[in-house]
């Protein structure tokens, strides 16, 4: 039976990949592994381990944190952790990611595509710290030893916190959206499991940036959203120079209708992980 370490016990993406792994015919013993002291250093690693690091400081509040504390959590203790790993024995190691180490500029006027030759520029304390994790990561990597960088998208699901929330507090609220024909990557959270559970079933190495086989606006997930909740909501194209504008000066508005996304080419592993469709995953999201 194969043991899988996940970091983060408080992690949204470590506890559903939990539950997920852990069902009857995955044949895998999942750990939950707390880093947020020391405690974690005298664990310990064995042999043909899976580490999944889903741990790490996020975006959120960037003006109060200092680079030198995302450097400390996201880079110097995943590398850490990764040497200790490699030390024990263990033969893969899967680093959850960001498509924030692209550096683009939220914008819902003007349009960015992420193709495989779109060369990571971070701009971002977040970004940049990701980016340097990947770079300490693949310079481990040899035989013995595998490197999965995984760059997630916009994550969403039952109980998600961040922007899925964010925009469904609004939608209900206010019961209007934009008609703003603007194209975001994202990823439903069993999706990206078992996107997870493939990449170690099959242990594959490299970086990849998965995603939904659709390709969302920001107003399809408002009215579905609204859908599920059995609410009208008022789309119109009205509003949009509006938000155009607001746009320019309010961070949240520019990443809420920014228009960014994967090509389809790059999320295309011929693997079939996209097992809930968008819609059927609006509803378990909105699922009470």
């Amino acid at each position: 039976m194969k043991r899988v370490i996940i970091t983060g016990t408080k992690g949204y993406i470590a506890n559903r990949l939990k539950i997920w792994l852990n069902k009857s015919n995955r044949k895998m013993e999942v750990i939950l592994l707390d880093m947020r002291d020391d405690i974690w250093k005298s664990f310990d690693f064995k042999a043909n381990d899976v580490i999944v690091h889903a741990a790490a400081l996020v975006h959120r509040n960037e003006k109060k944190i200092s680079y030198a504390e995302y450097e400390r959590v996201n880079v110097k203790l995943t590398a850490e952790l990764a040497n200790r790993a490699k030390k024990a024995g263990c033969n893969q190691f899967i680093f959850i990611s960001t498509a924030a180490v692209y550096g683009i500029k939220p914008s819902c006027i003007k349009t960015s595509i992420i193709t495989n030759k779109t060369v990571p520029v971070p701009r971002t304390k977040y970004g940049v710290s990701k980016f340097e994790a990947e770079k300490a990561l693949l310079s481990l990597e040899d035989e013995n030893f595998k490197v999965a960088i995984v760059r997630a998208p916009f994550v969403y699901g039952p109980n998600c916190p961040g922007n899925y929330k964010s925009l469904r507090k609004l939608t209900l609220k206010f019961k209007i959206s934009p008609r703003l024909e603007n194209k975001k990557s994202i990823i439903y959270v069993d999706n990206l499991c078992e996107f997870l559970y493939i990449i170690i079933r099959d242990k594959m190495s490299g970086i990849f940036m998965p995603q939904n086989k659709h390709i969302m606006s920001t107003y399809e997930m408002a009215q579905a959203i609204a859908e599920c909740n059995n609410q009208a909501i008022l789309i119109s194209r009205i509003f949009n120079p509006l938000v155009c504008l607001a746009s320019l000066f309010i961070t949240k508005i520019a990443v809420a209708f920014s228009n960014e996304y994967y090509s389809e080419s790059i999320s295309n592993f011929d693997i079939d992980y996209n097992i809930v469709d968008f819609k059927q995953s609006i509803k378990l999201s909105e699922l009470k």
